[in-house]
Formats: structure tokens, sequence, C-alpha cells
């Protein structure tokens, strides 16, 4: 089971965030990728460079550093912050990333699972597995919800605001995209830490860890792309022409999602997808509905249907 284990360490010389990353329970060397992390500044202002080395407990494992910066949030997570400003402005002050699905034991009895699969839906159960009828604590909503200063986010797949999606020959701005007769519709926009991916090729790609990235095997989401990957510079083209040379956080920035009747484009110069993990579904949804009821009608319909099968676990 995927657990997400906060061990607190105090170290030497003040940087902004101690990071205690989780991992699979299988996980023993802390090297297939992080599940979930923890950071907090106001508890950990002296801590030094040093990481710590991969620690098992049980059947959690987890990895402890420094980080001059809030890490991006890992493929599937579910992110609760605090912030001094109420609009959660600023940095944060705690920072917690879970992975969907994650059961945890609820201090007043039973249990509770955290789900994020299209919207945020917290359940609580009276056994202590979450099996069985369990009743919804909170209500459903996409995106990223911020309220004095607490904030929740249910990872999407998206640009970021200041991406320039080109379709065709021709390139669209965010506010272009957000215009009646543009090409796309825009289902959400809302706050998250993305990355920034920087290669040979010139152009930097903004998107968060879950968006789809075309490279030489098919489309890979970003959060698993590594230095030295081949990214493609048009779509459809038949070599990958770009060398990724440094993949860096984007912490707090506005990001938001595109359905578009055709799914496959260029963002900032890389071949990607405007769609996650199960491309196909929405793309030809996308490519035959907006020739019926147009790309924003198409758009509505599509969200509305594929949150209600993510809910069910059949997407």
């Amino acid at each position: 089971m995927l657990v997400l284990v906060l061990l607190f360490a105090y170290l030497s010389s003040a940087v902004n965030y101690s990071v205690i990353y989780s991992y699979d329970s299988a996980d023993s060397t802390c090297s297939n990728g992080y599940v979930g992390f923890y950071a907090d500044a106001g508890q950990f202002q002296s801590c030094g460079s040093v990481n710590y080395s991969c620690q098992c407990i049980g059947s959690a494992c987890s990895k402890a550093g420094c980080e001059p910066a809030l890490p991006a949030d890992p493929p599937g997570a579910i992110v609760f912050a605090t912030y001094a400003a109420d609009d959660c402005s600023g940095d944060a002050l705690t920072y917690a990333a879970a992975t969907s699905g994650l059961c945890v034991l609820n201090a007043g009895g039973g249990s509770i699972k955290t789900e994020c699969a299209g919207s945020f839906v917290q359940t609580t159960y009276t056994t202590s597995d979450c099996t069985g009828s369990g009743s919804e604590v909170s209500a459903a909503f996409s995106g990223s919800r911020c309220e004095s200063g607490f904030y929740i986010s249910c990872a999407l797949k998206c640009f970021h605001k200041e991406s320039t999606i080109t379709i065709g020959e021709k390139d669209y701005s965010f506010d272009d995209l957000k215009k009646e007769d543009s090409p796309c519709a825009i289902p959400h926009v809302f706050k998250a830490n993305g990355l920034k991916i920087a290669t040979t090729c010139p152009g930097v790609l903004r998107v968060t860890s879950e968006h789809l990235v075309m490279t030489p095997f098919g489309f890979k989401m970003a959060g698993h792309l590594r230095t030295g990957d081949k990214l493609f510079s048009k779509t459809h083209a038949k070599e990958a022409d770009c060398t990724i040379t440094d993949i860096q956080s984007d912490v707090n920035g506005q990001y938001f999602g595109l359905n578009c009747e055709s799914n496959h484009v260029v963002s900032d110069g890389y071949w990607v997808s405007t769609f996650g993990y199960n491309h196909n579904i929405p793309d030809a949804w996308m490519h035959y509905g907006s020739k019926i009821f147009g790309v924003k009608t198409a758009s509505r319909i599509g969200d509305s249907v594929a949150n209600l099968l993510q809910r069910f676990g059949l997407l």
C-alpha cells in the first residue's frame, strides 16, 4: 500500500524547506519515483545541504533532504498546504502531497480515503482499511481551492498560463484560447506546482506532472521524464530532435486545462497531448463530438462523463 510517511529531522544551516519524500512500499532503494512528500518551512528552518539516504520502517520507505524550493507535485498527487496569506499567495508554511486513493486511519476511529479522480473527494469509513460502504465527508471539486490560507489541489493535466499553444500553423496564447471563436475550450484554471523542462531546442515546456509529452517510446507523463530523454518539436514528426537538459520545479504557477478537436498540439515548441494517461478515449470523443456539438459543448459533456467514470474507477 502506498503510504505517506512523515519523518522529522533537524539539520544545520538554513534553507527554505526540509522535504521528506515517501515511496512505494516495495521501493526499498527510494529510486523509482516518489509517491508523495511533506515539507514544513516553519518547523525546519535549520536544515543542512546533505540529503538523507533511503530508510524503510515496516512497510514504508522514505528519504529526506533540504530543498531551496518545493518540488513539483508528483503525478496523481493530492496537495494540502497552508499559507500565511488568506489568498494562498507567497511561500507555503506547510505542504503535503499524497497519491490518490491513500487510506489512513481516522483519529476518531475508522479510516479515510482521499481520491483525485477527475475531482477531489474524501470518504470516511467505519472500517480500518477503507472497505465497506463509506460516507463522503467533502464535496467533490476539480482543480484547486483556497479558503483562508488553506489550499487543496486535485492534480489535473494542464499547461502554464504563459504557454504558447500551436495548432496547425497558428499560435495561441491563454487569452486567445479563451475567446469564443478559438478552436479549443478551457475547462479549468488553477494553481499548482508544475515543471519547467528545458532541452537542446528553443523554448521551455511548462506543464503539470501528469501531462503527457511525446517521446520516441510514446506519450510519457512529464513527471516521469528525465534529463537525456528525447522530445519532438513537431506533432507527428518522424524524429525526436530535442534532448532534455534540465528539469526544474515551477512553484505556485497558474495552469489551465485544454480540450481541442485535435488534441495533439505543440506547447512552447514540444509535441504534447492535452490529456493525461487515458489519452485515446477523450481524444476520440473530442474529435467526433466537436463536429456534432461544437468544441465548447463537447468539452463540457466530455469532462462530465470522464469525471463520472473516474469516480467509479472505470477510466
